[in-house]
């Protein structure tokens, strides 16, 4: 969300490589000091997509991660454009490559709620 706390209806648990922008509003994760389920003026993620009408452009009222997979697949090909990783990195390179660079989030490390952290694709596409 806006705040950097997962979604309400986001997913979390074991296996969860990162997480990205999605919009909604905050999950009650009490202790965690970025949530607010309260706030209910939390704005969407917007993003250029094709709408629903058909058009190309600016999203509204789309929430979690549908728009969150959208980010981490273009930062994985912005870290294959730079050439980062070299030439040709293999899927499992640039997989690393964003779970290292993400900014960790929750508990100190890789954990259930956030995983590596939020995508940070400038520090990813960093030399």
């Amino acid at each position: 969300t806006a705040h950097g706390c997962l979604w309400t209806f986001t997913s979390h648990g074991p296996g969860l490589d990162l997480v990205a922008p999605g919009g909604g509003s905050d999950a009650p994760f009490p202790g965690d000091a970025r949530c607010d389920p309260d706030d209910d003026t939390l704005p969407d993620i917007t993003q250029i997509t094709l709408r629903n009408d058909g058009g190309f452009g600016p999203s509204r009222g789309y929430r979690g991660s549908s728009m969150a997979a959208a980010h981490v697949s273009a930062a994985a090909a912005l870290v294959i454009a730079s050439r980062t990783l070299g030439r040709t990195p293999s899927p499992a390179a640039v997989e690393r490559r964003l779970e290292r660079t993400a900014r960790d989030l929750g508990a100190p490390g890789p954990d259930t709620r956030y995983g590596h952290g939020l995508l940070d694709a400038a520090a990813a596409t960093a030399p």
